[in-house]
């Protein structure tokens, strides 16, 4: 035997050999070379188990809800890789990922009905979701739900909490979410910093945004050209180019490397400021020094000519976004899109439309919203309710923005009934009708004078829990002045102060105007609205002056100085009398009075109203 070698006897076929001791190996086991480390069943397993795990991470981060779910069917199959937790979790994640808050809600009650056992993430990713979705009061359920459930809010939620408020625009509660993150010793991170001060963008308050940086600032945190971004992206939403500037060569002092959002924002400022020949300027400049440019660079372009109505100027960047080898985007065709439908260029929408679908962009609820306000705006009801119909027929599901083009369309031609059946279909398709969808029905039944059912679609709204606009006691209150009955106006009109609105010179214009209208000597209730509305610091316009001293036309003798008295306050307040208000105030004085009173103020009156006098 040769020194060192370790030997072992065996048979093979009755033969006895001498076989090295690292060539024996195990029934069923592969011989290794010295050396090599045999792998335990143990080892083997978590190489299973981390595979298993990454594939549904990998599909999970590309919102591949469906390929998720079927390794979650596996798993229950008897494939138990990972634990059922984890699994639910994933398809929780897939659907952050997809932003699809429904399929994550039904995840959530499996793992309850089944007893699956929850922990932090499943929360932390719910509440994400619904901050994606701009979802603040979800996310705020479902950070309950997570404390409910014996659970302190960890970072991810806090995260997701603060990162809904800037979505809502609501800083306030952001700031709040962000102290009791502080109370409860999380350790604030770079992103949550940055979101905290993303909420003060949203609603432009650079003061605010200022604020959090310094303190991220004074708490160690090492600012990211995403913080700079935000603080400058607060200035941006209100135009002031000058922070703009500022915060910019901070970031540069601090060498902090800019990016193409840096410039973006900086795009937005300048649109935002109304400057759009200093926008086109940057544009010309960097595409010059060769910087790499986004979709979103050229659709700020896009979007800031169109919505001018610089249409030329919108399409030339069009093709240089094109010529840039740019792919033109949803929000790009939708600009466009929208471009013509502010104009109600039906047939320019159509055509943008047309492209968009040809060059395979496939119509979003937004594009079809702008091509149903296309139809709207020209006064179509009828082309306006035919495009929403196709984008049904496509699967396409056209927000409560659509729904309310079509209705106010309808309401505009005085299709009350159109547009009440209108409304119906939005409720049907689950669609959360709004105030202003409410109030189109409401205004379409009060100019037919049909206030039973205005009042109907009114009271709809309340049990809706939609809180009305004072634009929508108007459309009561209108209908009821029309036919000059007096008491139901004023009893609306109070109702405006009870649901702590404030009324405006509509609503007491349109109340004194059934004043005018009614068979009865209403002055007196005209004069005290007037009276009242100036008292309540709401400048009365022409149309107030016109129905207050046509009240005057029917009462005796005594109403003459109140007709002569609201023509003096008219006059003296800047506001210039038209035809309606010499008709009335000569209906109510007399020609001779008339023409005395605009004599003594220095008011010309028209000849043509002065013919219609005689």
């Amino acid at each position: 035997l040769a020194v060192g070698t370790i030997v072992a006897i065996v048979s093979h076929g009755g033969k006895l050999s001498r076989v090295p001791m690292w060539q024996l190996a195990t029934v069923g086991t592969p011989a290794r070379p010295p050396g090599a480390r045999s792998e335990s069943p143990v080892s083997s397993h978590r190489l299973r188990q981390q595979s298993f795990a990454k594939l549904m991470d990998i599909k999970a981060e590309a919102g591949d809800v469906a390929s998720v779910e079927e390794l979650v069917r596996q798993h229950d199959k008897g494939k138990r890789l990972v634990t059922d937790t984890m699994v639910h979790n994933m398809v929780i994640k897939a659907c952050s990922f997809a932003g699809d808050l429904i399929k994550a809600e039904e995840v959530y009650s499996k793992m309850k009905d089944q007893n699956i056992r929850l922990n932090v993430k499943t929360f932390g990713k719910l509440i994400s979701i619904a901050a994606k979705l701009g979802q603040l009061a979800e996310a705020e359920r479902w950070a309950d739900e997570m404390v409910a459930n014996g659970f302190a809010l960890d970072l991810e939620a806090y995260g997701g909490l603060v990162d809904a408020c800037a979505k809502a625009g609501d800083p306030e509660k952001a700031d709040r979410y962000i102290e009791q993150a502080i109370h409860d010793n999380i350790e604030l991170s770079v992103s949550l910093f940055t979101a905290v001060i993303d909420a003060h963008a949203q609603v432009a308050d650079g003061l605010g945004a200022t604020a959090w940086f310094e303190r991220a600032v004074e708490a160690g945190v090492q600012p990211t050209v995403a913080m700079y971004n935000a603080v400058v992206n607060a200035f941006a939403q209100s135009g002031d180019i000058e922070q703009v500037d500022v915060w910019r060569r901070r970031a540069a002092d601090a060498g902090v490397q800019s990016d193409v959002q840096s410039f973006n924002i900086l795009l937005f400022a300048l649109v935002k400021n109304g400057n759009l020949a200093g926008m086109k300027d940057q544009l010309e400049e960097a595409l010059r020094k060769g910087m790499h440019l986004d979709v979103v660079s050229f659709n700020t372009a896009i979007t800031g000519f169109a919505d001018k109505g610089d249409i030329e100027a919108a399409e030339d960047w069009f093709q240089r976004m094109c010529q840039n080898s740019i792919e033109p985007s949803e929000r790009t065709y939708a600009s466009m899109i929208h471009s013509r439908a502010k104009r109600g260029d039906v047939a320019g929408a159509m055509r943008w439309f047309i492209k968009a679908k040809a060059d395979g962009i496939k119509p979003t609820p937004f594009i079809y919203g702008s091509l149903i306000n296309s139809f709207a705006k020209r006064g179509d009801p009828e082309g306006a309710a035919e495009v929403m119909q196709r984008a049904v027929q496509e699967g396409v599901k056209v927000d409560v923005t659509a729904y309310t083009s079509v209705i106010d369309a309808f309401a505009q031609s005085s299709y009350s009934d159109s547009a009440a059946l209108c409304l119906e279909t939005a409720i049907g398709d689950n669609i959360q009708p709004d105030s202003r969808s409410y109030n189109g029905v409401v205004s379409a039944f009060a100019k037919r004078g049909n206030q039973d059912k205005a009042i109907y679609w009114f009271n709809k709204a309340v049990e809706s829990r939609i809180q009305p606009e004072v634009s929508m006691y108007n459309s009561v209150i209108s209908s009821f002045a029309r036919k000059g009955r007096v008491q139901k106006a004023l009893r609306w009109l109070d109702l405006i102060s009870s649901a702590r609105l404030q009324p405006s010179v509509v609503s007491y214009s349109a109340a004194i105007s059934a004043c005018q209208r009614a068979k009865e000597d209403a002055v007196k209730v005209a004069w005290q609205l007037m009276q009242q509305m100036v008292e309540a610091g709401i400048t009365p316009n022409v149309v107030t002056y016109n129905a207050a001293i046509g009240a005057c036309i029917k009462g005796g003798s005594g109403t003459v100085i109140h007709a002569e008295t609201l023509f003096r306050h008219m006059v003296a307040s800047g506001v210039k009398p038209d035809d309606r208000t010499f008709w009335a105030v000569c209906r109510s004085v007399g020609k001779d009075r008339l023409a005395a009173l605009c004599l003594e103020l220095g008011v010309k009156m028209p000849r043509a109203t002065t013919g219609s006098i005689q």
